[in-house]
């Protein structure tokens, strides 16, 4: 007689001393029913003490999978579906997966079989009662957490310069003093947290890692923490998925829970607000030093050929009259190149460069660039470079109607574009409204087949013709969506290269704003000598 190869599966929840002693008995089980069955041969126990609803962290899960690929053993018993895969894409994913091997899966507790005929709407709902059991407990978990959080017990890590113990902070008066020391550097001393960060570290103290090395991103973040004032802001994270425990940054999905002096503060709150304060006035300094350097046209884009520094921009005035010139940053520094004393080669020979020079240069280039973009347009004008004077002047004219002709096409390639999208919008509308019906008419179809108002085989035909319309529906949703994504960014592209065109085919006189956008830089010999260079892309 052929026996077959049996494995078993068990998990619990948590590593607590019940649960421990529900994993030894549930091993003893599988043990004692695979050895008593004669047509059985023991392969072996998998399991897993991790919490959680997803199989990902599960070890002993996907060590019993690697062994099923590899046709190890051929029935798998395991005590219920929320015992194997509590969430219910998991359950069939799996399932399916090893009914395609070839392996059987029992659940006991269930009277489940994969190999039965009827086990999809079986395993299906049973795993649909399991998740939602599993969604309702973290339900009632972060009610739990959430009455706590109100009532002042702190979740989450410890925090530096606090002791963390039964849900209460209190200082830690070693670490309560870097803190203050912290807070003192950046308000009294006008340190950043660059240097705060070297100076803790020139001092020996240890970061909360216990690490010699300080971060600036820790300072920051100590810097701006509202416990060290006293205040407790608590679900800065929030889940939002419980299946998968994911957790992301709470940018105001839900209310924060916020107790004042619910602690005793390291900072005062008058010093900690003035503190951040100073942190928005510094970061508002930066933003316009920032701007401040980029508001010419030529800001950082002049490089002199010779000693490779930039240009810096100078006002001259000479009784009522004023203008622009631009100076080489090492030549206005150092004075004309010469040998200094130490014996080395400083200063540079350029001279002061009129704006108006640099101005012609970039009328010059554009000017070039759109005759280049004339000839290209009509490249049949070329082939006769003898014509005279009355027929250049009226190939020109052919050449700027064939660029202007260009525009027109991108403008109604962009307006096709935009119809397109506006199209793909409504009936992405439709489509998901045709799946919400859809689906509601699953769960109007379940409940009747509970309550016994249709048989099983009313049920399966009528299920299965919702799902295949649903599946159709959701493919053709895929297909829009990626439509709308790839023509979004397509629809700008459009709109900007023709907003620049335009702008390039109206030029007559010098105009700063065209210039800054095409721009890339300006390099001066001397004052006969410049080359500007146009932005490639």
């Amino acid at each position: 007689m052929t026996q077959l190869k049996v494995a078993a599966y068990c998990r619990v929840s948590t590593k607590k001393e019940e649960q421990e002693k529900s994993l030894e008995n549930q091993q003893k089980y599988f043990t004692e029913i695979i050895g008593t069955t004669p047509s059985w041969q023991f392969h072996a126990i998998y399991s897993d003490e991790e919490s959680g609803t997803s199989t990902k962290k599960r070890k002993g899960f996907l060590q019993m999978m690697a062994d099923a690929r590899a046709h190890s053993f051929d029935l798998i018993l395991t005590k219920e579906i929320s015992r194997f895969a509590r969430n219910v894409q998991d359950s069939i994913k799996y399932t399916e997966e090893l009914k395609r091997l070839g392996i059987e899966v029992r659940f006991l507790t269930d009277s489940i079989n994969s190999f039965d005929p009827d086990h999809e709407l079986r395993f299906n709902l049973m795993s649909s009662i399991y998740q939602d059991e599993s969604r309702r407990t973290s339900q009632r978990v972060r009610w739990g957490h959430q009455r706590q959080m109100e009532n002042g017990v702190v979740f989450g890590a410890s925090v530096y310069g606090y002791h963390l113990k039964g849900g209460k902070l209190t200082i830690n008066e070693k670490e309560a003093q870097v803190i203050r020391l912290i807070f003192n550097l950046y308000l009294e001393d006008g340190m950043g947290a660059h240097k705060i960060a070297k100076a803790l570290e020139n001092k020996g103290i240890l970061s909360p890692t216990g690490s010699f090395a300080w971060k600036s991103a820790t300072i920051l973040r100590m810097l701006k923490n509202e416990k060290y004032m006293g205040m407790l802001k608590q679900k800065k994270q929030i889940t939002i998925d419980y299946k998968t425990h994911q957790r992301k940054t709470n940018n105001g999905e839900e209310e924060f829970i916020v107790i004042e002096n619910s602690h005793e503060a390291i900072i005062p709150p008058e010093t900690w607000q003035a503190l951040q304060q100073e942190i928005a006035s510094r970061r508002t300094k930066i933003i316009n030093k920032t701007n401040h350097s980029n508001r010419y046209w030529l800001s950082g884009k002049i490089q002199c050929e010779d000693c490779k520094s930039t240009y810096k921009r100078k006002k001259i005035s000479r009784g009522r009259y004023q203008y622009i010139v631009w100076v080489c940053a090492k030549a206005s520094k150092e004075g004309k190149e010469k040998v200094n004393d130490a014996g080395l080669a400083v200063g540079c020979n350029s001279k002061t460069i009129h704006e108006r020079l640099l101005q012609d240069a970039f009328t010059a280039t554009l000017r070039t660039v759109i005759t280049d973009a004339s000839n290209i347009a009509d490249v049949s004008n070329n082939a006769d470079k003898a014509n005279n004077h009355s027929k250049a002047d009226k190939a020109g004219n052919h050449n700027k109607i064939k660029i202007t002709d260009i525009v027109a096409s991108i403008k109604s390639i962009l307006h096709e574009v935009l119809s397109n999208t506006d199209d793909n919008t409504m009936e992405t509308n439709r489509i998901e409204s045709e799946i919400r019906r859809n689906e509601n008419r699953i769960s109007r179809l379940v409940e009747l087949f509970l309550d016994g108002g249709i048989d099983r085989n009313r049920y399966n035909t009528q299920r299965d013709s919702l799902v295949r319309q649903t599946t159709v529906l959701y493919n053709d949703l895929s297909s829009y969506v990626k439509i709308k994504d790839e023509a979004e960014p397509i629809a700008d592209k459009l709109e900007s290269i023709s907003t620049i065109v335009e702008s390039i085919l109206a030029f007559n006189d010098f105009s700063e704003e065209l210039a800054k956008a095409l721009v890339h830089k300006i390099i001066v010999k001397d004052r006969k000598q410049i080359t500007c260079c146009f932005h490639t892309t």
